[in-house]
């Protein structure tokens, strides 16, 4: 979400600019309907795929097919219609239903015939099924002989005659099925078996169910929207404030509907939804989320319904999407409108619609002098492609280019937008999701589906090759497939709202790539593609057997992405852990089994931007049957006093904050209001020796030499039975003391390193790992590192009440039990050492003694602003108010409380919000080196198991982590069990010489944070072993990651 300064260039200033960009080539559009998303083609394809037929049955017919049964699943009802009248869909009344009989026996099948009344008066015998075998199946009937008959594998029931009326007047084509059950050769003949009057190769029922679905939505939005004049339903009000989901999803259930059915009260409903979007005024109102959505639609409607529609309406259509994209906006903020999505910060032509002059796609200077208008701040993140996007739809659904050409003055416009998308959205798309990953994991990054959705969009309405690429397309799905939780959840990393594993279809289809077996050239575009294997796997295997029977979202993804591909089982990829590059995501398992699965997920990104990115570098959470240690808070909505003071913020992660509480957290923009923000330490993004910009461009965030680069991942390796992981997230800090000199440095000052230690044999054995994190932190001020819980953690000392919410730890204090659900860890603090170390205990709720004072957006009179209300017993999300002073900023609660406006993204009991967090640090005086920073160093050991289940208290380690004698503190050697020691290197460089005294013991010996690919000299002589960096004469070379196996 984005919201920009209120200024805009005036169109003399912009004609005035010397500097010009030109746009790409906007290749020819099809001159067919419908072209924006589908074609005639692919709706064919889908009625085919789906069993959608309308029209009436013949008096006398045969109703034939193959059908492969599974035995009835848990989402599948008992003696479910295969074929026919379906109850869910209406009345049984005038047809007849061939469907499954007891279930408890074996699969069997029947046919019924229904009467006027709706019941069922002629019975066929029920039949055996062969399971995952072909079944033939026919059945038969002559309305005015008033005989019937089912045939099953050539075995026929006994013809049945009846002496009522019968007619098949209300007959449904209508398919449900089994999941899994394969139905082929589907054929409905007349009288005679040459009589063909539909038939299909291969019938799709959990397709079928789809489209019941939809119709069932259209017909409600329909009512909806003929009420809207006595009842202000939700459809109604949408058109106004919403945007895409609210507003265009009804109209393509209605369109799709009306082209499948064509029941004119479905078409009369969409001309009333058309005045209505019309109405709308100013055209301005909701801004560019709401205005994109509106002409969006409009250019759906007239597209798909373009032969439906006569001329005059199309082109009130086309006037009227024209006129909402040069509506200019002269209220509150004046940017957020279509313009400026598209042109940035200057006005449009007054001869074509297009901008005054080309925004500046590439290179652009932020800072110029005058100023340069250009949108490339918004290509990695922002809500200007979504606007882009729906304009885009609409002015390729109108353009007329054919022998009467029409609307041919908004080819300008495409060809900026066309611009947009080759050298900016998709182009940022592939460079920061190269491997697939996002920094936002994992709600908003399903948005790459939209990504490959857009895409989709042009090669379709595009004639010929569309010149657009998304190469990392391909890889979408894989950050979801290792993230996979035992419960159908994901991690809540970055602003997090509910995302089940059933909402990412559109993203495990859009993981597309070129087929190889492709080999005609003039095939269409879109066609050129396929799946990536694993990801339709993903897709039938783990979405779809979720997902409702009766949902909207699959029809509409098949007809998007056309799928050839045969149902395989999932097979997952070799390696366990996977890193994704630039985006900075690390996900770490122990086995494929999710119920049973340790996921450690980990982020440090190589760029720092603001959107649904957090400031959370070098964080990571942890799952084992249950969130065990969380990326807490509750994504309350964008930009709200918990979202900006606490939520997206360094504290509300497990990372390292700095006791820096006379830095404020300043950002001037329009959504902050020009105030200051909560104290809390952490990560920030722009300071006085570097201009970072909370919105970059491609060159700033992703390009070399950029002003928003930062370390990100420096090291990832599976070695089979241990992952490392290593993270620079220095450059994220960038505080400045009073001499505007950094407190932390900014090369070495925030290193972690993380080994994940599986079992032996971790592949078979799934017993749960040990987790070591190591931070090597350099700073002019005292650093706490974060872990954040669900529950209040078991330590193994006792607490003293500093303040309301705030716990000190006794000394010596360094075991803490976290119990959730199934799962259990206890996190084992070695460094500090104890004599040092100081553990302090946040957070907490519904405790009455513990009475934490409350910031939050509240309304004083007639206005909200945000305020400190009423102390209450909520102390979960305390940090230092601006005036230094611990204050917990609650979430925003739910549209229903008069007091706190809007819908809340996270439901209120959603796992992962945590309620604790642990404070480690150092009570020691540090010595400060000759640039003043102060080295610390922090270590947990994190034992994963089952939960014993006590009632409190610490866990019993079996084995725990002990530290062995050091030279140097660059040095930590920690020995894990009998058979491991793990060596970190905690220097400012990799090239430090590592001492450690392992004992007598003769194991084996890991040692991370080395010279990728460096050359070293082990020297064992003495009880200190000694691995040092030499020129030649290597005794061992460390990985291409920086790592050595001893011996």
């Amino acid at each position: 979400m984005r919201f920009f300064s209120p200024r805009r260039l005036g169109l003399a200033a912009a004609i005035g600019l010397l500097f010009s960009h030109s746009a790409m080539a906007l290749p020819p559009v099809t001159k067919a309907h419908p072209r924006v998303y589908a074609t005639q083609a692919d709706f064919d394809r889908v009625a085919l795929e789906a069993g959608i037929r309308a029209g009436a049955f013949p008096s006398a017919g045969t109703v034939s097919f193959d059908l492969i049964p599974v035995v009835k699943g848990p989402k599948d009802v008992a003696g479910a219609p295969i074929f026919g009248q379906d109850p869910d869909n209406g009345s049984s009344a005038n047809g007849f239903l061939i469907f499954y009989t007891s279930d408890d026996k074996g699969l069997y099948v029947a046919a019924n015939l229904y009467g006027a009344n709706g019941a069922s008066f002629v019975w066929l015998s029920e039949q055996p099924l062969i399971e995952g075998q072909r079944n033939r199946i026919s059945f038969t009937y002559d309305a005015n002989a008033r005989t019937a008959k089912l045939v099953v594998n050539g075995r026929e029931s006994s013809a049945r005659n009846w002496t009522d009326p019968w007619q098949p007047s209300a007959q449904q084509f209508s398919f449900r099925s089994h999941r899994g059950d394969v139905i082929e050769n589907f054929k409905l003949a007349g009288p005679t078996a040459t009589d063909v009057l539909w038939q299909s190769a291969r019938i799709d029922p959990e397709l079928h169910s789809s489209w019941r679905a939809i119709l069932g939505a259209a017909k409600t939005a329909a009512a909806q929207i003929n009420a809207c004049g006595t009842t202000a339903s939700d459809i109604c009000n949408d058109i106004r404030e919403k945007g895409r989901k609210e507003i265009m999803e009804p109209a393509r259930h209605l369109a799709m509907a009306y082209r499948y059915t064509g029941d004119l009260a479905l078409l009369a409903a969409i001309r009333e939804h058309i005045r209505l979007l019309k109405g709308v005024s100013p055209l301005t109102t909701g801004g560019e989320w709401s205005m994109g959505a509106r002409v969006g639609t409009l250019g759906l409607y007239y597209d798909w319904l373009y032969s439906y529609l006569d001329p005059i309406e199309r082109d009130a259509i086309a006037a009227h999407i024209k006129a909402t994209i040069r509506a200019d906006k002269l209220d509150g903020n004046p940017n957020l409108d279509l313009i400026y999505s598209a042109c940035g910060n200057q006005g449009l032509s007054a001869t074509v619609l297009d901008c005054a002059q080309k925004p500046v796609f590439q290179d652009w200077n932020r800072y110029a002098t005058p100023a340069l208008p250009s949108t490339s701040d918004t290509y990695i993140s922002g809500h200007a492609a979504t606007g882009v996007s729906l304009m885009a739809a609409a002015l390729l659904a109108i353009v007329e280019d054919g022998a009467q050409p029409k609307h041919t003055d908004v080819v300008p416009m495409l060809d900026t937008i066309y611009t947009h998308f080759k050298l900016g959205y998709l182009r940022a798309r592939d460079l920061y999701s190269v491997d697939g990953g996002n920094p936002s994991l994992f709600s908003y990054a399903s948005a790459a589906g939209e990504t490959s959705e857009r895409l989709v969009m042009w090669q379709r309405a595009l004639s010929g090759n569309s010149g657009l690429q998304l190469a990392s397309q391909q890889y979408y799905l894989y950050p979801y497939l290792y993230a996979l939780r035992a419960d159908g959840s994901f991690p809540a990393r970055g602003d997090s709202y509910t995302f089940p594993v059933e909402l990412a279809g559109a993203l495990a289809l859009g993981s597309r790539m070129l087929n190889p077996d492709n080999t005609d050239p003039n095939a269409p575009e879109d066609q050129k593609y396929i799946i990536d294997p694993v990801a339709y796997a993903f897709y039938t295997n783990k979405v779809q057997p979720v997902r409702a029977a009766r949902n909207t979202a699959t029809l509409w993804e098949r007809l998007i992405y056309p799928q050839k591909q045969p149902r395989t089982p999932l097979t997952m990829p070799t390696e366990l852990a996977r890193h994704f590059r630039t985006a900075g995501n690390v996900i770490v398992r122990n086995t494929w089994d999710n119920a049973t699965n340790t996921l450690l997920e980990f982020k440090s990104a190589s760029f720092i931007s603001e959107n649904h990115h957090h400031l959370d570098q070098n964080s990571f959470s942890l799952y084992y049957k249950a969130p065990l240690l969380v990326d807490s808070g509750q994504y309350d909505d964008y930009n709200t006093t918990h979202w900006r003071n606490y939520y997206q913020r360094t504290i509300a992660h497990n990372a390292i904050v700095l006791d820096d509480t006379n830095k404020d957290y300043y950002k001037q923009d329009y959504y902050y209001d020009n105030k200051y923000t909560s104290r809390d330490g952490g990560q920030w993004y722009a300071n006085k020796l570097v201009k970072r910009a909370t919105y970059p461009t491609i060159e700033e965030a992703l390009l070399p030499g950029g002003s928003n680069l930062l370390h990100g991942v420096t090291g990832f390796e599976d070695g089979g039975d241990y992952v490392y992981v290593a993270g620079n997230a220095s450059k994220a800090y960038p505080s400045l003391d009073s001499s505007d000199k950094y407190i932390v440095d900014q090369n070495a000052g925030m290193q972690r390193s993380i080994v994940y230690l599986r079992r032996p044999d971790s592949r078979l054995d799934v017993t749960p790992p040990l987790v070591l994190v190591f931070d090597s932190v350099r700073s002019k001020v005292k650093a706490t590192s974060l872990l954040h819980t669900v529950g209040q953690p078991a330590a193994d000392a006792g607490a003293t009440r500093l303040g309301a919410g705030r716990y000190q730890y006794g000394s010596g204090a360094g075991l803490f039990t976290v119990r959730n659900g199934g799962g259990m860890l206890t996190v084992q603090t070695l460094l500090p050492k104890s004599a040092t170390r100081s553990v302090g205990l946040v957070g907490g709720q519904g405790n009455p003694n513990d009475v934490c004072k409350q910031y939050k957006r509240t309304k004083v009179g007639n206005e909200y602003v945000d305020a400190f209300v009423a102390d209450a017993a909520d102390c979960r999300f305390l940090v230092r108010h601006s005036d230094n002073q611990w204050v917990n900023y609650p979430p925003r609660t739910n549209k229903d409380d008069p007091t706190d406006p809007g819908a809340v993204s996270m439901p209120a009991n959603a796992p992962d919000i945590g309620a604790w967090r642990l404070e480690i640090s150092d009570s020691a005086a540090l010595p400060a080196d000759a640039a003043g920073y102060k080295t610390q160093y922090f270590l947990n050991a994190l034992h994963v198991a089952d939960t014993d289940g006590a009632s409190g208290g610490v866990a019993t380690l079996a084995q725990p982590a002990a530290l062995l004698p050091v030279q140097s503190a660059d040095t930590t050697a920690v020995k894990v069990n009998s058979d491991l020691v793990v060596v970190f290197n905690g220097g400012a460089t990799t090239g430090t010489t590592l001492q450690w005294q392992p004992g007598s013991y003769s194991g084996k010996t890991l040692v991370v944070g080395l010279q990728k690919n460096g050359c070293y000299a082990l020297d064992k002589s003495a009880p200190m072993w000694q691995l040092k960096p030499v020129a030649a004469s290597c005794t061992h070379t460390a990985s291409a990651n920086g790592v050595v196996q001893l011996p």
